[in-house]
């Protein structure tokens, strides 16, 4: 991409990998575990554990328009109600969420914001991460109800079924769709769709596109295996050597 898209071409790009997941090549992520206190709450020890992450972006004015959330997001706590013995939520809103469907009109004021996250919470089977990191939550995560981007590409470091949650104006570049063909599709108001989506690949265990996310993934995005170093490392090893051994930096 860099090749077609930049004026100097991709004389000036290294593969390094991402520095956010290096952290699924580490034994030292300290984050607590938000599924088990669920669990245990719930007292359903084998109940699947879902990620529910709604993006903020509505309408052009937000640069790209991703946001599914004005179509599902009472349809996703119904679902959570629905099926509280067979499931456990963390709603993880992108940290914008909030102050977008206030502005608009989604919802009328932050208490109204305020009361809908209230309901998540209240739920014995859910909880609301709004900020922090998610490498434990992704890793210890059954499924993800997502309409993120970035998602796309970083929940194949966990190799665990997604729908993605569409609406008919969202765009995204080559690499966007070559993982698009790897995930579970939905339309974002298709409450039908979602919930097949939850009792045939997640509560039946059914996920026959998990071979192919694994060849994309081992091809495109496993960078550790490739040049057998975290991303943090090979960025510090190609500065290094620019900067210090070929420039003769002191």
């Amino acid at each position: 991409m860099a090749q077609k898209y930049c004026f100097s071409g991709n004389e000036n790009c290294r593969y390094t990998g991402y520095p956010k997941m290096d952290a699924y090549f580490s034994a030292t992520t300290k984050e607590p575990s938000l599924w088990t206190p669920l669990l245990e709450a719930n007292g359903t020890p084998q109940a699947k554990k879902i990620i529910y992450s709604p993006h903020h972006s509505f309408t052009p004015q937000d640069i790209v328009t991703l946001s599914t959330f004005a179509q599902n997001g009472k349809l996703m706590l119904e679902l959570a109600k629905k099926y509280r013995k067979e499931t456990v939520w963390v709603f993880k809103p992108h940290p914008q969420l909030g102050m977008k469907a206030i502005r608009y009109g989604i919802f009328k004021s932050q208490a109204e914001w305020d009361a809908y996250l209230a309901a998540w919470e209240t739920l014995p089977n859910a909880t609301v991460q709004l900020t922090g990191e998610y490498h434990r939550l992704f890793q210890e995560s059954d499924a993800i109800l997502n309409d993120s981007a970035s998602f796309m590409a970083e929940y194949l470091f966990v190799d665990k079924p997604m729908l993605q949650l569409r609406r008919h104006d969202q765009e995204f570049n080559e690499f966007g769709q070559m993982i698009l063909q790897l995930l579970y599709q939905a339309d974002g108001g298709d409450a039908a769709a979602i919930e097949r989506f939850l009792q045939k690949v997640v509560f039946d265990g059914r996920d026959p596109k998990q071979p192919e996310r694994e060849a994309f993934f081992a091809k495109y995005l496993d960078y550790y295996h490739a040049t057998h170093h975290t991303a943090a490392e090979n960025i510090f090893g190609s500065l290094y050597a620019q900067l210090v051994i070929d420039g003769g930096v002191k």
